[in-house]
């Protein structure tokens, strides 16, 4: 029994030896995973589906994410934050919401 006993702390031992590079993997994994889902949009709350988002706009550059008054883009240039939706859309998105940005209407 002795024997055995010793087996298994050195079991748990190793393991704990290991621990820190597991979480510092984890750590890596996990940023890399919200790197590339940055501009997925989620429909947890049905809101994406009811304004009929998509993520190329069918209306070409014009009637897009990047030109709507409720688009807001973010300071790397990647995706922008919708107001109508509450959370990230690519620039190139649309949905039934899609307004003119007042500037651009006044410049036309």
């Amino acid at each position: 029994m002795a024997r055995s006993r010793f087996s298994s702390r050195r079991l748990i031992l190793g393991a704990l030896a290991f621990a820190p590079a597991l979480v510092l993997f984890a750590r890596r994994g996990q940023a890399q995973a919200d790197d590339a889902g940055a501009c997925v949009t989620s429909d947890d709350d049905g809101m994406p589906g009811a304004l009929n988002y998509v993520d190329a706009s069918p209306h070409g550059a014009e009637r897009a994410c990047r030109t709507c008054e409720f688009w807001t883009a973010a300071p790397d240039a990647g995706c922008g934050v919708c107001a109508m939706m509450r959370r990230s859309t690519v620039p190139t998105g649309y949905c039934d919401s899609w307004a003119r940005r007042a500037a651009a209407a006044a410049a036309q």
